[in-house]
């Protein structure tokens, strides 16, 4: 495992391949369990609830040149991608967030 841990290109290309084209699911669905009220939105107990996270994957406010394949970016400290993922972990998110994340 300490090798793997200081293939830096290796984890790039595989961050890259995960935000250009995740293999999984690109929505995920949770059903509301209490009535809620978000600004004029009202939302259901029941209702099932889906959001697609793709979009952050290919935003230009996120990522630089978000359309093509630079596994660079994920190398670079300052760069965008790096620095919002920092931020906001929830920018990259190939499987999933949350408890239930883990695809394995």
């Amino acid at each position: 495992m300490d090798l793997l841990n200081k293939l830096d290109y290796c984890s790039a290309v595989i961050n890259e391949s995960h935000r250009s084209g995740s293999g999984s699911f690109k929505t995920f669905q949770r059903c509301a369990l209490n009535d809620i009220q978000i600004g004029d939105l009202k939302i259901k107990k029941g209702t099932m609830i889906g959001t697609d996270f793709a979009p952050n994957h290919y935003c230009s406010k996120y990522h630089e040149k978000p359309f093509e394949y630079m596994p660079e970016r994920w190398l670079d400290e300052n760069s965008l991608t790096r620095q919002t993922t920092k931020q906001n972990p929830h920018i990259f998110i190939p499987f999933s967030s949350g408890p239930r994340n883990c695809i394995g």
